[in-house]
């Protein structure tokens, strides 16, 4: 990445980051509703444990 994209890029980062928590939010909040709160938190766990081996051959 060139200097002069870094500015751009960081705010498409932070963006996505920010709606990232927004969305998480909803979505935590009305699957909560449906299936309950500790199914909500295995689903995430899941997930993270998935990204975290997705992208680890990647790093």
């Amino acid at each position: 990445m060139h200097l002069s994209q870094q500015p751009q890029s960081t705010g498409i980062f932070r963006f996505w980051r920010d709606f990232g928590y927004v969305a998480g939010a909803t979505a935590t909040d009305m699957f909560s509703n449906l299936f309950g709160l500790e199914a909500v938190l295995l689903s995430t766990a899941v997930f993270t444990i998935g990204a975290g081996i997705l992208c680890e051959p990647r790093m």
